[in-house]
């Protein structure tokens, strides 16, 4: 092993006994009903009166995924709150398959459950240059696959981000479109189609809290309030992402910490403090009963938006405005083959979105469209239990 410096050789060996932990939870929750038992121990100690004594069990298939640490890249905390990143895959090698075998049979997720993917703690940086450092470590210290493929130590790149609005006197939440989400996201998906093999890109925090004293907040828009904004702009960061090659995005947080609270992050939930669907959510889980098998396909227009999803043939149109300014535009889709087609649109307190038949006029129907997406189809679409709207990985 070169290059590894002092530092991280004690990184790696001093969490050798941490790895084993994770063997036993991969072992426990995996999809491998093989692992020796011989390398599995459990306390047998109860932890209060009538606790039932644990016992060694192993492929429960229950987790598919496992995440190595979060934001490791704390550049704001100073040394004991960042890793570089040959430190962090130093680490990440002794999770992921205890550095090639070395550190032992019972060390490393891939000795557990060799289908089991391991995710990149999630990167708070917007740059894939950390991770660039990453595969560096990896060719000097992995090597290469039979393949010709660097050795790599994870699955799935990771990182958050939030769409902020930073260029004014008070910092907020700022549409997708027209932050730099796209560029970023376009970042990271050719960084990993030049150097990841095309692994899967993974965006796990993102969101906009509506307490007005937050530097994240969503704002109102015309006669929108801020609520309404949160569950516009929270649908079209899923559309803009599956746009461009992120295959899964995930929203901090389920549930408010506190509506009231002007810190960042505490009005940012899906559904209030009780677990009561708020309008984001609506949003959200009615476009997923639409469109959860379907993926995107291409883009016909900029602005407004059309995007071309399709399943089996079958298409549906997203189409919005990409703009927070209240802004509606005109706009035409061409149905020549059909006399009527069914448009539907977000609504609030509803399990399903509104329908609505608009007739074909020479082959045309007439939209407008608006900041909150709207979806165009031929015929009904029967309703999809995926709770996330899905995405060909390529």
């Amino acid at each position: 092993m070169r290059h590894y410096g002092t530092a991280c050789r004690g990184i790696l060996y001093s969490l050798i006994v941490k790895r084993k932990d994770r063997f036993s939870v991969c072992s426990r929750y995996g999809r491998n009903s093989n692992v020796p038992l011989s390398l599995l121990k459990v306390s047998t100690q109860p932890r209060w009166t009538g606790d039932p004594v644990n016992t060694v069990k192993v492929g429960l298939a229950l987790v598919k995924y496992i995440e190595c640490g979060n934001e490791l890249d704390k550049w704001w905390r100073g040394a004991n709150g960042y890793m570089n990143a040959y430190q962090y895959t130093t680490l990440l090698s002794a999770f992921y398959d205890g550095h090639k075998g070395l550190l032992g049979a019972d060390v490393g997720v891939k000795n557990a459950d060799t289908t089991m993917q391991v995710v990149i703690g999630g990167l708070a940086s917007n740059n894939p240059s950390y991770i660039r450092a990453m595969v560096e470590w990896c060719r000097q210290n992995r090597g290469y696959k039979a393949d010709g493929q660097i050795n790599l130590c994870w699955d799935v790149i990771n990182y958050h981000f939030y769409s902020r609005d930073t260029s004014i006197t008070s910092p907020r939440g700022a549409a997708p479109e027209v932050s730099n989400t796209i560029s970023v996201a376009r970042a990271f998906v050719n960084f990993s189609e030049k150097y990841c093999n095309s692994m899967p890109v993974w965006v796990t925090e993102t969101g906009f809290d509506i307490n007005q004293g937050s530097r994240q907040k969503a704002i109102a828009i015309g006669d929108k309030s801020a609520s309404q904004t949160q569950a516009d702009w929270s649908l079209r960061s899923v559309l803009t992402f599956l746009r461009e090659g992120i295959s899964s995005l995930f929203f901090f947080e389920l549930n408010d910490g506190n509506v009231n609270s002007a810190t960042k992050y505490a009005s940012m939930g899906l559904t209030d403090a009780l677990f009561k669907r708020k309008l984001p959510m609506d949003y959200l889980f009615q476009t997923s009963q639409l469109m959860g098998s379907f993926h995107y396909n291409r883009s016909l227009q900029q602005m407004p938006v059309i995007d071309e999803y399709e399943n089996k043939g079958k298409l549906i149109y997203a189409v919005w405005v990409a703009d927070e300014k209240g802004t509606t535009i005109p706009c035409s889709l061409s149905f020549p083959a059909d006399d009527s087609v069914i448009v539907y649109r977000p609504v609030s307190g509803s399990d399903i979105l509104q329908t609505e038949t608009i007739a074909v006029v020479n082959g045309i129907v007439q939209l407008t469209a608006t900041e909150t997406p709207l979806f165009v189809a031929t015929k009904p679409t029967p309703a999809n239990q995926q709770y996330v709207i899905s995405k060909k990985l390529r």
